[in-house]
């Protein structure tokens, strides 16, 4: 028997500031170039980095809902609703493979997954789910799971993990209103993370906190830890393609995204 190929990639994007929702600018052409050429996915599994539990689980509803969990943005942000089918023929496969996931048949879509989804399937017309971040998990056992739930791509199902490589608000922050200008680190600890992405380092993507200027890059894992799902679930014969920004510096440091596929 012809063992089938999987043709679905899966991403990891860096969903930056809400208001990418409906601006346009070099961090939303990057998702657009990334996503690029992919064939039209049947569903749709999102790991945002908002989302977390102590035990995995996927939110089950028909209709998810749009949920604005940010401080700020404008009237048109607000005014957003994202209104995609949701996936529960979809959770009840997942639940049925992996006893370890549950049900959560009230959650919609937090603004980590409809931010993305509003520009790169503006129709809202796949069927989508999230899985959330299990707090109790160790990075190993976030592998774990993401390398058991391949089988997605062999059934056309898009999985995007979005988060941050490196993600520290209050340096931001400090950083936009000129307060602080050493960012090395953030460059460094992007580019050792990129390079264990590369040579299929998944140990190194797990033990994350060893390299240098993780305490400043990764101050809380939830926008780190959908990476770990990307990666994992990615084949070692997959293309990886990343952000080719015209400008380096802090803002590009943080906004890597990855194509895998």
């Amino acid at each position: 028997m012809t063992k089938s190929r999987r043709i679905m990639p899966c991403l990891f994007l860096a969903h930056g500031s809400p208001m990418n929702a409906v601006e346009s600018n070099r961090f939303t052409d990057d998702w657009s170039i990334l996503a690029g050429n992919m064939p039209q996915p049947d569903a749709i599994v999102v790991i945002s980095a908002h989302w977390q539990t102590p035990s995995p689980m996927v939110t089950s509803t028909h209709k998810p809902a749009t949920i604005h969990d940010y401080r700020g943005g404008s009237q048109a942000l607000r005014a957003i609703r994202y209104r995609c089918p949701g996936a529960p023929d979809l959770a009840q496969q997942m639940i049925q493979r992996h006893p370890e996931i549950s049900a959560d048949s009230n959650r919609g879509l937090d603004h980590g997954s409809w931010t993305l989804l509003n520009k790169l399937y503006p129709a809202a017309d796949i069927p989508t789910l999230q899985l959330s971040l299990a707090t109790d998990y160790y990075p190993q056992q976030h592998i774990a799971l993401a390398q058991q739930l391949r089988w997605l791509r062999d059934n056309n199902t898009l999985l995007i993990g979005s988060g941050n490589i490196v993600h520290n608000i209050g340096y931001w922050m400090a950083w936009a209103q000129g307060k602080v200008t050493n960012t090395r680190w953030a460059h460094d600890f992007d580019q050792t993370i990129f390079e264990a992405i590369c040579s299929q380092r998944l140990d190194i993507l797990a033990d994350y906190q060893a390299i240098d200027g993780a305490a400043l890059a990764v101050p809380t894992d939830e926008h780190y830890l959908p990476l770990l799902y990307a990666a994992a679930i990615a084949d070692t014969d997959d293309t990886i393609t990343t952000s080719q920004f015209t400008s380096t510096g802090f803002e590009a440091d943080c906004s890597r995204s990855i194509r895998f596929g």
